[in-house]
């Protein structure tokens, strides 16, 4: 490769921004079949762990607020721990999962 991850330098010969192309590129080469089912295990996984990690602390049981499923997930990090999918992906899996929480009553945590 001419320039590597160097987006910067890629953005300023091409005049587009940093963020949008290193997406685009990423996106080009994220795997874009069905989700396997160990995908999907450390999808769950991830998030879980991150959302057991800003529960609110009490002698009960663990209390996840509803805003807490959406908002403020390091997608980033969750995609590492899922290896082979694009945050983006992980994050619109996750809606879909959680659309199927809430309309079915299914659990993760």
């Amino acid at each position: 490769m001419l320039y590597g991850n160097k987006w910067v330098k890629i953005s300023q010969l091409t005049g587009r921004s940093e963020t949008p192309l290193r997406k685009r590129f990423s996106q080009l080469f994220a795997n874009l079949g069905p989700w396997s089912e160990e995908e999907l295990k450390r999808l769950m996984e991830a998030v879980r762990d991150h959302l057991l990690g800003q529960a609110e602390p009490g002698s009960g049981p663990t209390t996840i607020r509803k805003d807490q499923l959406y908002n403020n997930i390091p997608w980033t990090d969750v995609c590492r721990r899922v290896k082979t999918r694009h945050r983006d992906q992980c994050r619109m899996k996750w809606s879909v999962v959680q659309g199927f929480t809430v309309n079915f009553g299914a659990s993760f945590l």
